[in-house]
């Protein structure tokens, strides 16, 4: 026996075929699903990272369709989501249902956020042995296309959805490009902050990513030099510093912003600085020596004292002399040699004793 009917929204026609000598009936909307042997694909693994998705025959009740992740259609494909960063590939059953997708409507050819490649169309969809790929432009806005439409080209009450959902690769990228303008930074210590005169000190610079174009002439000083710039690695490089002589002033290494760049070609956007504490004065006390050119005075005799120092001054004068036994004159001298004449005492056996005092004068460092 055989009886039409028709399609309430479309207007076409759909058969339904029974076989009393057979015992058995067929429709042409069948759910059953096709089985490993009459299907065509040999592989459900694909050769790239292509999700495949294996579709009914289809069905007048909704969901419409099934979906499935191999060949046998054993397995649901368990999900009305699909991820925009994803590539999809359907493909079709042994069905009068022609399947296919699209983003404007029933039979109406997609907008550009959908990209479709492949067998069929909007018009005509795919059946057996037919397939399409779906992928979703870099720049999709799930603000404006949350769903996309699937549906039967031949039978216009055959409409389900998919959700989309996931980060749209034009995203992802934006994301990757701004985590890489992170900008790279740079520390600076010493093995000694304290600098005093004869000594240096060894300045590492530590960045927080490689780089190839730090360099010595990245580096402003103060309060002394730097030499023997070396690069340990692409994030490490030293220098040694040596202060000024003679100076209180503190010696500074300082790095500033956008002076180097990473991989990237992002440049730091802070500096770093160190300063270090800095006595280059002489440390070493002027020595003074005293001697007479007589040391046995009688009566009528002087004596001439010659005062020696081991460094120049310029505040030694006659008051830093102490004098008993006689006394002190025509004190003169200048820098590192003085003089002066002693007469001793009248009438006296004491001795004639003269003294420079601890502290009396300073050398030229003070």
């Amino acid at each position: 026996m055989t009886s039409a009917t028709s399609d309430d929204l479309s207007g076409r026609a759909y058969y339904y075929y029974s076989s009393s000598s057979y015992g058995s009936s067929q429709t042409s909307d069948s759910e059953s699903e096709t089985t490993a042997s009459e299907d065509s694909e040999s592989s459900d693994e694909s050769d790239d990272d292509t999700i495949k998705i294996y579709v009914n025959s289809g069905s007048f009740r909704a969901p419409y369709f099934s979906f499935f992740t191999d060949s046998s259609r054993s397995v649901s494909f368990g999900t009305n989501e699909l991820d925009v960063s994803k590539t999809y590939e359907f493909i079709g059953a042994n069905s009068t249902h022609p399947f296919y997708i699209g983003d404007s409507g029933y039979r109406q050819e997609s907008s550009a956020a959908l990209v479709l490649d492949g067998d069929g169309s909007a018009s005509g969809g795919i059946g057996r042995d037919q397939s399409f790929t779906l992928s979703f432009a870099a720049d999709i806005d799930l603000s404006l296309i949350d769903s996309i439409d699937y549906f039967c080209t031949a039978h216009s009450s055959m409409i389900g959805s998919f959700q989309l959902v996931g980060e749209p690769l034009g995203r992802q990228d934006a994301n990757d490009e701004e985590a890489e303008i992170v900008a790279p930074t740079i520390s600076i210590s010493a093995d000694d902050t304290s600098l005093t005169s004869g000594e240096t000190a060894r300045i590492t610079f530590t960045l927080s990513e490689g780089s190839t174009d730090f360099t010595a002439d990245d580096l402003t000083v103060s309060g002394g030099v730097v030499s023997d710039f070396e690069a340990i690695s692409a994030t490490e490089y030293t220098v040694v510093f040596t202060p000024d002589v003679e100076s209180t002033d503190n010696g500074t290494v300082t790095v500033a912003a956008r002076s180097f760049s990473n991989s990237a070609g992002t440049t730091n956007d802070s500096s770093a600085s160190l300063s270090m504490g800095v006595d280059t004065r002489d440390q070493v006390s002027p020595v003074l020596e005293i001697i007479a050119d007589d040391e046995e005075l009688t009566v009528g005799e002087t004596a001439t004292i010659r005062f020696t120092l081991s460094e120049a001054s310029s505040d030694f004068t006659a008051e830093d002399v102490e004098v008993s036994g006689g006394e002190l004159s025509g004190f003169s001298g200048s820098g590192t040699d003085y003089s002066a004449s002693f007469t001793p005492a009248e009438n006296s056996t004491d001795d004639g004793v003269i003294t420079v005092v601890r502290g009396a004068f300073r050398d030229a460092a003070g």
